[in-house]
C-alpha cells in the first residue's frame, strides 16, 4: 500500500484519480492548491505526489520548485501530469528527479506511480 498525494485543481481528476487509487488499497489524500499541498507535503509522508494542473495562484511549475529549493519532503516521488511540454521541460531542467505523466493518462499509467522503482514502469 502506498501514500498518495493528488494535487489538482480540477475537482473531476482528484475524485478520478482518488477513487483509482483507494481501490487498489492506497492510503489517499487531496490537495486542491499549492499552498495546502505543500503544508501536506512538509506535515505528511508521501510515497508519490502526482501533481496536476493548478489555477490561479501559485502553478504546479513553482509548486515543484518550492519542493525542491526548501527540500521538502526529498523521499517523495514526484510526478507533474500535464500536456505542457515547455513546462515539462523546464521542470526536469530544474530538478531531474520529477517524472512526467503525459495527459491523458491511463488508469494503469496511474496505478504504476504506486510500485517501488522509479521511472514510469506498466504492468
Amino acid at each position: 500500500m502506498a501514500s498518495v498525494l493528488i494535487v489538482e485543481s480540477d475537482q473531476g481528476f482528484r475524485v478520478f484519480a482518488q477513487v483509482i487509487y483507494r481501490d487498489a488499497g492506497h492510503r489517499v489524500t487531496c490537495a486542491g492548491d499549492a499552498d495546502q499541498a505543500l503544508t501536506m507535503l512538509e506535515s505528511g509522508r508521501f510515497d508519490v505526489a502526482l501533481i496536476g494542473g493548478l489555477s490561479g495562484g501559485t502553478s504546479e511549475i513553482d509548486l515543484v520548485k518550492a519542493r525542491s529549493d526548501r527540500s521538502i519532503a526529498p523521499a517523495t516521488r514526484v510526478v507533474l501530469h500535464t500536456d505542457d511540454h515547455w513546462a515539462a521541460a523546464e521542470l526536469q531542467f530544474c530538478d531531474p528527479a520529477v517524472e512526467i505523466l503525459p495527459k491523458p493518462a491511463r488508469i494503469a499509467e496511474l496505478l504504476a506511480l504506486t510500485r517501488l522503482g522509479s521511472g514510469l514502469e506498466l504492468v
